[in-house]
């Protein structure tokens, strides 16, 4: 599980990875605003931490952001970490999409804790991927289109979890193949095309939800 970092202070953000290192967290950081945003598209993770006092464009406008372009950015937990203390500064953070805020200076075991505890949240979350109408069991490997099930295979299945986890983003065709498919001999790049072929077909709203980018590869997005 990807934690994203967001805070101008280098010494801040080693301080923040350093008390988290117990979660085993796959931890990536962004010292401004529009690093930070590049990084969300690029990485996805599942949990922010944002600093509201950043050098170019502030925390506030990156949540704002993030949340108004679900499919660019995904839906990521947002903790804004803030020096302001008046309310009205923090119910305007929560008012445009964070989920929650500590306040400098923060207590490191206060981190800690509500990370670990958002961290549970979300691995619980995940175990049901949803896009539209399509829902996704990953401990079953089951797949449902409101609440009929789709009899889908194996591959068919990990294909349609990757695009979901991915969605908005432009995957090739060698990216899908090398994680669908890596590892296996006598593979050919139709495979991807026949599989995307067969969820269409199974699943209607795929056949415009799923686009062909022309000599790249594949976008699942509504």
């Amino acid at each position: 599980m990807k934690l994203l970092i967001v805070e101008d202070n280098k010494e801040t953000r080693k301080l923040i990875s350093f008390s988290l290192d117990e979660l085993k967290l796959d931890i990536i950081e962004a010292e401004s605003g529009k690093e930070a945003l590049k990084k969300i598209e690029l990485d996805r993770p599942s949990i922010i931490i944002l600093d509201l006092g950043l050098p170019d464009i502030s925390g506030k406008e990156v949540c704002k952001i993030i949340r108004e372009n679900v499919c660019k950015y995904g839906t990521p937990f947002i903790i804004m970490l803030t020096a302001e203390t008046e309310q009205k500064s923090v119910i305007e953070g929560l008012s445009l999409g964070a989920d929650d805020y500590i306040k400098k200076p923060f207590d490191t075991d206060e981190l800690f804790f509500r990370v670990k505890g958002i961290k549970s949240r979300i691995k619980d979350e995940i175990e049901v991927l949803k896009f539209g109408n399509i829902r996704l069991n990953i401990s079953t490997m089951t797949c449902f289109l409101d609440d009929e099930k789709i009899d889908i295979g194996k591959k068919e299945f990990e294909l349609l979890e990757y695009l979901i986890e991915n969605q908005g983003l432009i995957l090739s065709r060698e990216k899908i193949l090398d994680h669908i498919w890596g590892g296996e001999i006598d593979i050919f790049d139709r495979a991807v095309d026949q599989c995307v072929k067969r969820l269409r077909g199974k699943i209607p709203p795929l056949k415009e939800w799923l686009k062909s980018k022309k000599g790249v590869g594949y976008v699942l997005e509504i």
